[in-house]
């Protein structure tokens, strides 16, 4: 990954990805590599992000399998007393993931500045963008 400076949309992430416009307005600093734990993960795209955090689209060996990695730096959940929220969003998608309606853990990685989530890439699109398709934005049983 490449670490984020300075202000202005679209600015490489790492390997020549581009940031998804908007997202400099995340409190999450992309670290400058994912944990060893995690080398075997070749990101390859920006796909999302959100007030604490940034999910990139990430290719297993041989780019047999995809997954989405959420990357939460910790300092701006720290400074805000938010930090045991993000232990039991964790926990509480590691305890529903043999829901069939829950996105199960792949893996959990941890290093001094940031918390990486691994997820298995689901496409189609958003929850947002799902149920902005239904009028009035409910979306059928």
């Amino acid at each position: 990954f490449g670490s984020r400076s300075g202000a202005g949309p679209k600015r490489p992430m790492f390997a020549g990805i581009e940031a998804i416009e908007g997202s400099e307005a995340s409190l999450t600093i992309i670290p400058d590599a994912l944990p060893s734990s995690l080398a075997h993960l070749r990101p390859v795209a920006h796909i999302g992000y959100g007030a604490f955090a940034h999910v990139f689209e990430a290719h297993g060996p041989g780019d047999a399998k995809k997954y989405a990695v959420k990357v939460v730096q910790k300092a701006p959940l720290s400074d805000r007393g938010l930090l045991d929220q993000l232990a039991r969003e964790v926990g509480v998608q590691r305890e529903l993931s043999g829901h069939p309606n829950v996105v199960p853990v792949v893996d959990l990685a941890e290093d001094d500045t940031h918390t990486y989530l691994v997820l298995p890439l689901c496409a189609g699109g958003t929850v947002w963008q799902a149920t902005h398709a239904f009028p009035e934005f409910v979306a059928p049983e």
